[in-house]
């Protein structure tokens, strides 16, 4: 019997809340409430719009999420509510434009402009 295996990154904790990527059978995005004993509650999921989320990363606000697929090659920023529920992407950025694929691998909100590195086409944008 085939088994896929759940890949799961936790990254960043804010707010009491930590937020993850991953994959399964859709690859997703996942904010959890951290009890005080450390344990993780489900909050909600949203899609990450394109294979392989490799990093989370937010503004200093704390109200914005920035997601990059490798395997896409997207981008996609998020809205964090008052509740630190995740919104579905208000933004999807996606770099595949020339012959060779996009391969985003990270991505860093700075004050309001967005910096994505694509290690498939050797770029910054």
């Amino acid at each position: 019997m085939l088994q896929r295996t759940l890949r799961l990154w936790l990254f960043l904790q804010i707010k009491k809340t930590s937020y993850s990527v991953g994959e399964g059978k859709t690859s997703a995005v996942t904010a959890f409430s951290v009890n005080e004993n450390k344990s993780l509650n489900f909050i909600n999921t949203v899609n990450s719009n394109g294979k392989g989320p490799c990093h989370v990363s937010f503004n200093n606000s704390g109200n914005k999420a920035v997601v990059p697929t490798y395997e896409s090659g997207t981008v996609s920023i998020y809205n964090i509510e008052q509740n630190r529920d995740l919104n579905e992407a208000s933004q999807t950025f996606d770099h595949n434009t020339g012959k060779k694929p996009a391969r985003a691998h990270s991505a860093q909100l700075y004050k309001d402009d967005l910096f994505a590195s694509d290690i498939g086409n050797n770029a910054v944008y």
